[in-house]
This record gives structure tokens, sequence and C-alpha cells, in this order.
């Protein structure tokens, strides 16, 4: 998207080199007849990145550095391909050599070079125009496939998760009781919490059945203090709050068919 601008000026300015317009002249026209679509395509794509400024939340935090870079970017792209490319695509010469005065690298570009050129002119150039002949039909075509992806999408026959859910290796339960409550009310609470999970490690469809070694591999607690999950940093005498934390077995390496969503649910149930 950051060379999109540079690349349809660029191929515009050397079409009229090809067709023999001095090279001034051809840097000047190519750079005209596409600016106002090149400008709108550049603007149109700074306003889609507008709206990840917006995100909220922690995913907002992560989301808003990718539009502080990529907006400066095309916009200083749109400059270059409209100032600086054109200058530099003025001294460009072209020389037609037979291919066997070309080196294998050179044959090779040419090659694909001359392919692409075959296509747009003899298949591409084509459709295009039988497309705008026939404009009715193309918007026709082009709702019909509309109307197939939104019916697809809103029967969940497109199935797609922004943020899918990976297997995690530990589970953490975190208890907040109310400000001021006392470190003992709070490990009673967490003790209980900690009794199942220990419940769990000791039950015999949570065990491997090779091994017999449970799938739970440790639980830990800590109370007032920092997390366990070393992301979640509480001061000290913070006495109302609590966190439980087990560590399971990696899914590679784990025999039973257990998922930690499976776990969690026990948990709760529990």
């Amino acid at each position: 998207i950051v060379v999109d601008d540079a690349i349809v000026t660029g191929e515009n300015i050397f079409s009229h080199l090809q067709n023999g317009d001095d090279p001034t002249d051809a840097a000047i026209t190519g750079t005209q007849e596409v600016s106002v679509p090149v400008i709108f395509g550049v603007l149109t794509t700074v306003a889609a990145f507008v709206p990840i400024m917006m995100i909220d939340g922690f995913r907002g935090k992560i989301f808003a550095q990718i539009p502080l870079v990529v907006i400066p970017v095309l916009l200083f792209s749109l400059v270059e391909s409209k100032l600086i490319l054109p200058a530099h695509l003025k001294h460009l010469r072209i020389r037609n050599r037979k291919p066997s005065q070309l080196n294998p690298l050179s044959r090779f570009q040419r090659f694909f070079a001359d392919g692409m050129e075959s296509f747009a002119r003899k298949i591409y150039r084509p459709f295009l125009e039988m497309a705008m002949k026939n404009r009715y039909m193309t918007l026709s075509v082009f709702m019909g496939v509309c109307i197939i992806l939104f019916t697809m999408l809103l029967s969940n026959r497109m199935m797609f998760v922004f943020f899918p859910r990976v297997p995690t290796e530990r589970l953490t339960v975190r208890l907040t009781m109310p400000q001021g409550t006392p470190s003992e009310v709070t490990q009673k609470h967490i003790n209980r919490i900690l009794e199942v999970a220990n419940q769990l490690k000791e039950r015999n469809d949570f065990k491997e059945p090779s091994t017999g070694e449970s799938v739970i591999v440790n639980v830990m607690d800590v109370v007032g203090a920092s997390g366990l999950t070393g992301g979640r940093s509480r001061k000290a005498g913070m006495t109302n709050v609590g966190e439980v934390a087990m560590n399971i077995t990696p899914p590679e390496d784990r025999e039973l068919t257990l998922t930690s969503q499976e776990i969690v649910g026990e948990w709760r149930k529990s």
C-alpha cells in the first residue's frame, strides 16, 4: 500500500516514454494524468487507518501504533511519487535492445515484462472493455457476489475469528475482595479455590493413561502481593486480592484430549 502511488505514476510515465515522448514532458504529463486517482487512493487508505487510532482498551494501545506509522509514511510516499519520482524518471532512457544483446538477468526480466504486457493487451483490456460495455450486467454480477458473501457471513458459513483462542499452559483465578478485607479472610477464600484445584489434580480423568501423572503439573497461590502471572503487578499491603494459578502440561506433550477450556469448566463447576 505504500508504493502503490509510485507504481501507478512510474508505469504511466514509462508508457509515455515508450510512445516516444520527450522525457521531461513524459514525466510531467504522466504524473498529471494519474494525479487525481493516486491522491484519492492514498487519502482513502489513510481514512481507513484513522479508526484504528480510536480503539479503546488494551488492544487499542497495541493497534494505535500502526496508524501512527502508516499514515505519515503514506503521506510522505504521496509527496515522493508526485515530486521526487518524476524528477528521477525524466532521466530514464529506453533502449530497445535485441534479446541476444542482453545479459541473462535482463533477458529474464524482459521475458516477464513482455508477458505481463501481452496479458494486459490481449486478455485484460478486452475483458475490461466488455465489462464497461455491459455495465449493467457487470453491476448485477457484482451485486450478486456481494449478496452471496453477506449471506455466507450472516449464516456463519464463513467462520472467522479475529483473535483465535490459543491453548494456554497456565490457568489463573484472580480474587478481588472489597477494599479493607483482612488478609486472613482473603486467604480463606483462596484456600477454597486452591483446594478445588488440588482435587482436580488428583482426579483420575485428569491423569495420563501411560504414566498416571496428572496434566496439572503444579498449583500455586498468593495473597496481597505481586500477581503470579507477572503481567499484573500488585502493591504490597493489598490484602483484598489474591490469585491461584495452575500450570498444565503443554498440549503437544499431552496424551489426553483434555483442553484448557475443559479444565477451566471443571474448575468452575467444582
